[in-house]
């Protein structure tokens, strides 16, 4: 879509002359003003993309070759299943919920086992993450 409009305008014209002062002189100009729109269309192609094939050595279908070597209670904490090993003690947590009264932690090494005391415990242990969509 195309519109015009022409406009009639005087312009008075000041040219500094080199020896004997300014000189005006008056100009008639005529202007042509056009406007373009533009219109953009967008097309969405939606398509179904087969499924990636299943990597068995990957969670959550199975752990890599290299970890299948290792010790049980290594592998159990490889997967994408909650840590659950009764033979280390490593018990805590796994249905989602927290005890009542904090786990002896003394025996750990990581920095949350180092700092959290009792206090912090009992002040988060009911708090829950809630997943909306996929989006934490």
């Amino acid at each position: 879509m195309f519109a015009s409009k022409t406009l009639q305008r005087i312009a008075c014209v000041s040219i500094p002359a080199v020896s004997a002062g300014a000189f005006a002189y008056q100009v008639n100009a005529d202007t042509t003003i056009t406007t373009v729109t533009t219109t953009t269309s967008t097309v969405t192609k939606t398509e179904t993309i087969a499924d990636a094939p299943v990597d068995v050595n990957y969670p959550p279908h199975g752990i890599a070759p290299n970890v299948q070597k290792l010790e049980g209670w290594i592998q159990v904490g490889c997967g994408d299943k909650p840590y659950n090993c009764p033979e280390k003690g490593a018990t805590f947590g796994t249905d989602g919920k927290c005890p009542d009264k904090m786990p002896d932690l003394s025996k750990h090494s990581s920095f949350m086992a180092e700092c959290m005391t009792e206090e912090i415990y009992d002040k988060l242990k009911n708090r829950r993450l809630v997943v909306v969509s996929g989006q934490v």
